[in-house]
Parts: structure tokens; sequence; C-alpha cells
């Protein structure tokens, strides 16, 4: 999708920048609050002494796959996923979130490709790859290392940038996306800059681009911002 490349250049960008700059996480909501213990007592992450509250595995052979919890203080790892968006009230709102009950993080230390715990709520991974959701089409993402050297620090915690939150899940292109991307791209319209409305304009002067436009975005938005007619 050529909007999608778009939103994925200047204009995602942009919008992260935005974002990052201006939204204040709250405290954790004790959704989020709850996977992070649980992760604590299954012996993934180290808790906030330093020390192991117990294992993910009983098996000795198994439990050698993360020979070491997670210390949250050590950018080795990042929380994976939409996590994140809970942390923001006004995300939250907006994009209607409903309570998490998944935590996934990505370790680069893990000595397989993948574990998880017995409930499969918690999964912990050696790189990012969210081409392989069921429903995915192949797309392009950045490296695990990149997204890792620009992974958040957040209460203790580090979590993708939302760049590469959102640069995932608008390549996912998934129903559950649409609320999200119409999102973006009101909220970009409040902070616009000339730049920003010369890219898209010269992508309406297609008129392939102008029908993709028309699909993608809020008909209010199109209508009253660029004019466009049929």
């Amino acid at each position: 999708m050529k909007l999608k490349r778009i939103l994925n250049g200047v204009l995602l960008e942009q919008f992260c920048e935005i974002l990052e700059s201006e939204l204040t996480p709250s405290s954790f909501p004790s959704d989020v609050q709850k996977l992070l213990d649980d992760a604590i007592k299954k012996g993934i992450f180290l808790n906030k002494n330093n020390q192991t509250e117990g294992k993910l595995f009983e098996n000795p052979a198994e439990d050698k796959l993360l020979e070491n919890p997670i210390d949250p203080k050590i950018k080795n790892y990042f929380i994976a996923g939409s996590m994140r968006f809970h942390l923001y009230p006004k995300i939250k709102d907006i994009v209607k979130l409903t309570p998490i009950n998944d935590l996934d993080i990505v370790y680069i230390k893990l000595s397989t490709n993948e574990i998880k715990t017995s409930d499969g709520k918690i999964e912990v991974f050696n790189k990012w790859d969210p081409r392989k959701v069921s429903d995915a089409k192949d797309f392009t993402i950045r490296s695990t290392q990149d997204i890792l050297n620009d992974a958040k620090q957040i209460g203790g915690y580090y979590f993708m940038s939302f760049y590469d939150i959102l640069d995932y899940k608008l390549n996912l292109n998934r129903e559950k996306e649409k609320t999200l991307t119409e999102y973006i791209v009101t909220y970009l319209n409040k902070h616009t800059t000339e730049k920003q409305d010369e890219i898209i304009q010269l992508f309406l002067s297609d008129e392939n681009g102008k029908k993709e436009f028309k699909d993608f975005l809020p008909p209010n938005l199109v209508n009253k911002k660029f004019k466009i007619k049929n």
C-alpha cells in the first residue's frame, strides 16, 4: 500500500516524535503490573532486589533455556507488542484498548528461539518477528538490535519505541488496527506542517493513490482537509 509506505516514512517518524515528546506514561495499570509480577514469580525477570523468585520450568533440561533471569536494568531485552500503549491513558481511551492478558519479551541472550509459560500468557523470544502472526503478510521490519537500541525505559523496564510498535502494526494491516491508523492521521493533522501536506498532496495527484487515500482515512478528514471529490 502506497499510503502505508508514506506513513512508515516521514509521517510516521514525525508522529512518533510527537508521541515520545508529548505523552507522559501513568503508573502501570493493574493488568500490566500483574503480567510483570507473574514474570518475576516465574523467574523470567529478577525482582527489584535483584533476586530470583521462581523458575519457569521444573525440568532441569528445560530450565537451562533461560539460565539466568533477565535483569530489567540491563538493556539486552525489550517488552514487545502493544503493552506500552496501555501505559498512556490518552492512547488507551482513543484506541479503546481492552485489558491486556499476554506479555511478549524479546531477550537477545535467550539460548533458543522462544519459550513460554504453561498458560501461554508470557512468551520470550530471541528476536522480534511479528510476521509469524497467522494472518500476517510478508513485510520488512527493522533488525532486533536496532529496535533494542531505540527501546525506551519506563518504570524500570525497557519497551519498544512508538515507532517500532506502529511500524509493525501498520504493516500487519489487520481489522483491529483501523482505529489506530485513523488516530495517527487525525493526530498528525493537528500537528500539520507544510511538508506533510505537500507529501500527501503529491500522493493524491495519482488517481490510484487518491482512491487508496479515501479508503484508508476517515471520510470527514478526507473531505474537510483535502477536499477530495468522487
